[in-house]
């Protein structure tokens, strides 16, 4: 796509009036800069919304019992490992002791850092970057495996695999890598969580990075655990307004909405954005707000409320967060966070070219605005006649003509009086303007069936 061509009609669909577009054009964006491979990851999947039923988490193999075998192997001697590890000192100075660090790790994990000066963030980019990092990491493993810390090690492998979700876009060929680094979180974690499902830590490895509905209950039944720290079930919390908005966007963008008929509107996107955004206010105040889960917060706030209100919004709340989006972005370029980089970049792309795009593509938005409205009744029009045809599942087809808000009179008011196809171009009978046709064809017809009589002589009812 030379010129940014591309960029442009995504940013441009952002700014259009219709809600549906407007989801498009974000997913747009981030196509741009997701990986192909990168699906069972991403924010946004598009691929959720196959089925009605939520994906289960072994979806990448046929079953769990398929995935278990991929498990990384044991180690074959632990003793020797441990008693032989290949660090002698951490970080130049510190002696190494590889249980007490391994047991700080997991502590780490399960309830946040202990104090300001506390070595584990330093820890785990040391598990992400250096060159020695899969060395420290069986060294680790290994001695928690000789203390008999069974938990404890599930607890250091899954939090050493889902360290590696950021970085796998810039693994060079990584198809292979991924699919195995994805499949490991889901099925390990779903083996804890049938061996310890007190335990809260397996639950957020579950529902960490992934998106459905299924994972809002495991959220929701994780955080009850009395295992769950508060610093636990804010990460959880995180995890799960993010999958619940990534969700919500694909849905306003992809199916119908909430009443299956309808496409998304005003009134859906308000129904869903208005919680989800509190939410999201929510979340940062629990992970905090000067932290890099907190500006990502922020980020995905301005772009829920971006979403769901469109250009109605107005200038104000449109272009008066810019300035603290640009600092967020900044903020977290500068943490050297690689939590969400493909939704950061495609906020990016709105903040640099929405000026841009809403000058190249003006004829488009304002045509899109001029079309909507009979856009909608053409949706809800076609949507009657797959009802009447018996395409769409409902319960009764008279409760869908109920929720619909329709009635005799008013399903008569939009059909031909003669052949009685529906449209809403239909003409009004000059005469009577109580019955409306297609054109003057059905009209003469019409009236030479009968209609003068009722048309020119209206019968008094007394």
């Amino acid at each position: 796509m030379p010129d940014n061509k591309g960029v442009l009609l995504f940013v441009a669909f952002m700014q259009c009036s219709s809600l549906a577009i407007r989801c498009r054009g974000f997913i747009g964006l981030l196509n741009l800069h997701y990986a192909d491979f990168a699906q069972d990851l991403r924010f946004c999947n598009p691929h959720v919304l196959d089925d009605e039923i939520a994906p289960e988490v072994g979806r990448i193999y046929a079953n769990l019992e398929e995935a278990m075998r991929y498990r990384p192997p044991e180690i074959p001697d632990v003793s020797e490992r441990y008693h032989n590890p290949s660090l002698e000192e951490l970080f130049g100075t510190n002696p190494f002791h590889a249980y007490e660090i391994a047991m700080r790790f997991v502590r780490y994990e399960l309830e946040g850092p202990q104090s300001d000066k506390d070595l584990m963030p330093y820890l785990q980019k040391y598990l992400d970057v250096h060159e020695s990092a899969a060395g420290l990491f069986k060294d680790l493993d290994s001695a928690l495996r000789f203390h008999k810390q069974e938990y404890e090690t599930e607890v250091l492998l899954l939090a050493r695999l889902m360290h590696m979700y950021p970085g796998l876009p810039k693994v060079d060929d990584p198809s292979d890598f991924h699919r195995y680094i994805n499949m490991g979180v889901t099925a390990n974690a779903a083996y804890c969580i049938s061996r310890w499902p007190e335990k809260a830590y397996f639950h957020y490895a579950k529902v960490k990075s992934q998106t459905g509905t299924e994972y809002a209950t495991v959220a929701a039944a994780a955080a009850k655990l009395p295992d769950c720290s508060p610093y636990l079930s804010a990460k959880i919390f995180y995890e799960l307004v993010i999958n619940l908005l990534g969700y919500g966007i694909v849905s306003m963008s992809m199916r119908p909405g909430l009443n299956r008929w309808e496409w998304p509107d005003t009134k859906s996107a308000s129904l869903f954005f208005s919680p989800v955004q509190n939410q999201l206010i929510v979340a940062s105040d629990r992970v905090g707000r000067e932290s890099a889960e907190g500006q990502i917060l922020a980020i995905l706030s301005f772009i829920s409320v971006l979403l769901s209100g469109g250009p109605d919004l107005g200038t104000d709340m449109l272009e008066g967060p810019i300035p603290s989006i640009r600092e967020n972005l900044q903020n977290l370029n500068a943490m050297k966070c690689s939590e969400h980089q493909e939704a950061r970049h495609a906020m990016a792309d709105y903040v640099q070219y929405r000026r841009r795009a809403a000058i190249r593509w003006s004829t488009f938005i304002l045509a899109v605005r001029r079309v909507e409205p009979a856009a909608a009744e053409g949706r809800r029009l076609r949507a009657r006649e797959a009802l009447q045809s018996g395409f769409l599942r409902t319960e009764s087809r008279e409760e869908t003509y109920l929720a619909l808000g329709e009635n005799a009179e008013a399903k008569g008011a939009i059909r031909c009086a003669w052949c009685g196809r529906m449209s809403v171009a239909l003409r009004k009978c000059s005469r009577c303007e109580k019955v409306k046709y297609c054109n003057a064809s059905c009209q003469r017809s019409h009236w030479v069936d009968g209609h003068k009589t009722v048309c020119i002589s209206p019968i008094i009812q007394v």
